[in-house]
Parts: structure tokens; C-alpha cells; sequence
């Protein structure tokens, strides 16, 4: 005769080892899920610090440039109203010698 006993243990045994399986793969998955997102969601989080950082940077950029154009342009009206102060009246030849000889060296400068 048959001992149905020990073959419904089995059957036991493998049921018990298949529900072991998928249960450690269901959580495996789950992990690299919760891994994935995490990961994605701290690249996320860098890449929009290292993108505000670069807008800082452009933004300093061009605030620098624009502060020297306005202070170029500002010294270049300051240096025409002198001008015509200078030469309103009596000229100013020290005033003159000054400002041709930036003028002029300016120039030999940057040829």
C-alpha cells in the first residue's frame, strides 16, 4: 500500500519552497523598485542643484558685464563733459596733456 501520508508532506514541501521562491523574488523586485526610485529621485535632486548653480553663475556673469559697460559708458560721458568744460573757456592744458596722453597711449595699446 501507499503511505499517502509522506506523499502529501511532499507536495507540502514543494508548495512551501515555490510560495519561498516567489516570495523572495516579489521582494527582490520590490527592492530594485525602491532602489531605482530613489536613485532617480537623487539625480533628480543633483541635477537640479548643478542647474541652479549654473544660473547663479549666469546670472553673476551678466550682471559683471553689465556693471562694466555702465561704467565705461559712464567714465566715457564724465570724460566728454570735462571735455567741454575744458574747452568752454580758457582750455585747461593740464587737464588736455592728461586725457590725450590716456587717449593715446589707449590707442598704441591696443594696435
Amino acid at each position: 500500500m501507499i503511505d499517502v501520508q509522506s506523499d502529501t508532506s511532499g507536495h507540502d514541501q514543494g508548495q512551501r519552497s515555490v510560495r519561498w521562491i516567489v516570495g523572495a523574488t516579489v521582494i527582490m523586485v520590490a527592492a530594485a523598485m525602491l532602489g531605482t526610485i530613489v536613485l532617480m529621485l537623487v539625480a533628480a535632486r543633483n541635477l537640479d542643484h548643478i542647474e541652479s548653480l549654473d544660473e547663479r553663475a549666469l546670472v553673476q556673469r551678466t550682471l559683471d558685464r553689465d556693471l562694466t559697460r555702465m561704467t565705461r559708458e559712464l567714465t566715457s560721458a564724465t570724460v566728454w563733459d570735462d571735455a567741454v568744460k575744458a574747452f568752454a573757456g580758457p582750455v585747461d592744458d593740464a587737464w588736455a596733456d592728461v586725457i590725450l596722453a590716456n587717449i593715446t597711449t589707449s590707442i598704441l595699446a591696443t594696435t
